[in-house]
Parts: C-alpha cells; sequence; structure tokens
C-alpha cells in the first residue's frame, strides 16, 4: 500500500467513523482537525490534529496539536516569501469554537527535509470558517538569524 492511499484512509476513517466530526464525554468535546492548504513555505500540505474544549454548558477554550506535512519538492517560481520546500510543520497552543468558526493561536516549529537540522520556530493564529481556513504567523531562523512569514490558505473542518 502506498503512502497516499494511507493517508487518505485516515481522513476517510477520521471523517466519517466520528459522529459528527466530534466525541463527546461529560462536557469534554475532542474535535478533529484536518486541512488541505497551500503553505508558502511548504507548497501543497495535508495536515491533521485534534482539538479538546471543556463545555459542561457553554464552551471554553481549550488546547490543540496539529501535524502538516508537505510529501516532495515542488517547483515554482521564487515569490516574495521564496521557493517551496519539503518538510514538515508542528503547531500548538490555544484552541476555541467548534462548528461553523474556530480559531487557533499557538508556537509552531516547521522542518525543512532538504536542510538536514534546519527548524524554524514561531507563533502563528489560524482561522477557520465553514470549510476554509487561513494561517499567518512569523518564524525566527536561528542560523541566519532572520524572521520569514508563516503564511497559508486552505480547506478543513474544525
Amino acid at each position: 500500500m502506498n503512502n497516499n492511499s494511507k493517508y487518505f484512509k485516515i481522513l476517510i476513517f477520521s471523517f466519517f467513523l466520528l459522529p459528527i466530526g466530534r466525541l463527546s464525554a461529560d462536557g469534554i468535546i475532542v474535535a478533529p482537525l484536518l486541512r488541505a492548504s497551500y503553505d508558502f513555505n511548504l507548497g501543497y500540505t495535508i495536515s491533521w490534529g485534534v482539538g479538546i474544549m471543556n463545555c459542561p454548558g457553554e464552551c471554553t477554550g481549550g488546547g490543540y496539536a496539529m501535524y502538516s506535512y508537505s510529501k516532495k519538492r515542488q517547483e515554482f517560481k521564487k515569490n516574495l516569501f521564496s521557493q517551496t520546500k519539503s518538510g514538515s510543520n508542528l503547531s500548538f497552543g490555544l484552541y476555541a469554537g467548534v462548528g461553523i468558526a474556530s480559531f487557533r493561536v499557538g508556537v509552531n516549529r516547521m522542518l525543512f527535509k532538504e536542510e538536514s537540522g534546519s527548524s524554524l520556530w514561531g507563533i502563528e493564529a489560524s482561522g477557520q470558517m465553514f470549510i476554509l481556513n487561513g494561517v499567518i504567523g512569523a518564524m525566527y531562523n536561528n542560523e541566519s538569524k532572520k524572521i520569514k512569514p508563516n503564511l497559508g490558505f486552505g480547506l478543513g473542518i474544525f
């Protein structure tokens, strides 16, 4: 089985077997976070994660963790943000909202496959309305001592 079909099966399993995309036990809501997007640093990415909130009546904020990856190098002309590279991004932080709108703000770490040992740390904010998603943030490269923008847009749930 190739990797693409494995990830597709995980996506289908998460979407159809979780009732209405969330689990609930004693006021705790666990929401799957799924996203297909274009990241200006990594190119086309697939992301998945989990958001947890406490909802004993009214929902309050909670936490989230999300992993994004770009499988192979994508050739594009250089733009304002530089050429995209294959790699991954791990993000975790605060999460609020379930349903048609949600918002996340947290810390992220981006790794590039071509540059072993090279990682960028930063902060990001992500908003979701219906199935549209946007990400904005800034990352710091300790080697070059520069700040790099973290921007992306795509489709997703929760």
